[in-house]
């Protein structure tokens, strides 16, 4: 089954949207037999930054404001001090 899970996150898409996709999808004569589906529950929330700055090859300076930038939700500034922001980019 070819789908790109990005679109179910976006405003607009729902969970029916993708039973609906899964439904049409698997209704064809050639069909997966088995569909996997994983979550990894707060994998981003708990690297180590510590690991991060040993083991990845960058300048560890930029590296250690980007891990340390924070996120914002609805307006407000919240601290990261463990894990690493999830799709965010490195890039200056």
């Amino acid at each position: 089954m070819s789908l790109s899970w990005v679109d179910w996150f976006r405003p607009g898409r729902s969970s029916a949207d993708a039973i609906e996709y899964c439904f049409t999808t698997l209704a064809k004569r050639k069909s997966p037999e088995w569909i996997l589906e994983g979550d990894i529950r707060g994998c981003f929330d708990n690297f180590s930054h510590d690991w991060i700055l040993e083991n990845i090859p960058m300048d560890k300076a930029i590296l250690r404001r980007w891990l340390r930038a924070g996120f914002t939700e609805e307006g407000t500034l919240f601290a990261t001090d463990a894990g690493t922001p999830q799709g965010a980019s490195s890039h200056r």
